[in-house]
């Protein structure tokens, strides 16, 4: 899990930099910094509704 993590937030900042030299640019890079915290954010949504199922409990896992 702790991998997709790091993809997610490797992403995040390829995305984010990518739409900061749009708006450099002077074209619209609001939208990619956007998606770009929402990747980052997705796998965190995930292991917190993961942990409110007891899915992490039942596997004997903990993240928190």
């Amino acid at each position: 899990m702790w991998v997709v993590v790091g993809v997610a937030l490797i992403w995040c900042v390829a995305k984010c930099v990518q739409g900061a030299d749009m708006l450099d640019r002077g074209e619209d890079g609001k939208k990619k910094i956007y998606s770009g915290i929402a990747i980052a954010a997705a796998p965190w949504i995930a292991v917190g509704a993961l942990k409110m199922t007891g899915l992490w409990t039942t596997l004997g896992l903990q993240f928190f």
